[in-house]
């Protein structure tokens, strides 16, 4: 008996927590790496500036994402060129094998703002009621029927690739591809913020 009303309290508990909090409704990653590249040897890494496949107009939001890049790079103790610097030594892809061993493209791919609307629903929930029997107060649970009214549901959504290229032959090393979804507004932001912590926290794996 202890165990049923335990089950459904949490039951109650878990939906209330899906109405309150934001959803993830999926994170996927595909990594592929060069096998017979040595990632030890590297020490030093050019960031260039993230690539805008999808239509972000902000150019506020740019600018931020591309700090996210750098300054997770450094987080993980890699020693970067960041693409300020890159852009005042006249450095491209070309020739970045003259100052550093590698160089980092990101790009955002797809990035998009949706909403659905959940009808409205009935579900039955566990109520506690005081009673008194024999001259006592004691508790009994009850099944009672609640009904949520409709509501939207606003969802995020963003996918971002990392290229790692050797800088003196230009072939690419390494790639991540990162697709995420995510309940919630204007949430993209953050979730790349996310993304560029995950890969360079594994990138940074690789070469140490």
């Amino acid at each position: 008996m202890k165990n049923h009303f335990a089950g459904k309290i949490f039951g109650v508990f878990f939906l209330l927590a899906c109405f309150i909090f934001p959803q993830i409704v999926s994170a996927e990653k595909n990594d592929w790496h060069e096998k017979n590249y040595n990632f030890k040897i590297i020490k030093k890494i050019v960031l260039f500036d993230t690539t805008f496949e999808a239509e972000i107009e902000n150019e506020v939001m740019k600018k931020i994402l591309n700090e996210f890049v750098e300054q997770f790079a450094e987080k993980n103790k890699l020693n970067v060129i960041t693409s300020e610097q890159a852009e005042a030594r006249s450095m491209t892809a070309e020739n970045a094998g003259e100052f550093a061993d590698v160089y980092v493209k990101p790009k955002i791919t797809f990035w998009r703002d949706s909403s659905y609307m959940v009808p409205e629903r009935t579900v039955w929930e566990t109520k506690t009621i005081t009673r008194k029997k024999n001259g006592k107060e004691e508790k009994i649970s009850i099944p009672t029927p609640v009904t949520y009214p409709p509501r939207r549901v606003d969802v995020s959504e963003i996918t971002s690739v990392f290229e790692v290229f050797d800088a003196k032959t230009g072939k690419a090393i390494f790639m991540r591809e990162d697709v995420r979804k995510r309940e919630n507004l204007h949430a993209q932001k953050n979730m790349f913020g996310r993304m560029c912590k995950d890969f360079f926290t594994d990138f940074a794996k690789l070469t140490h």
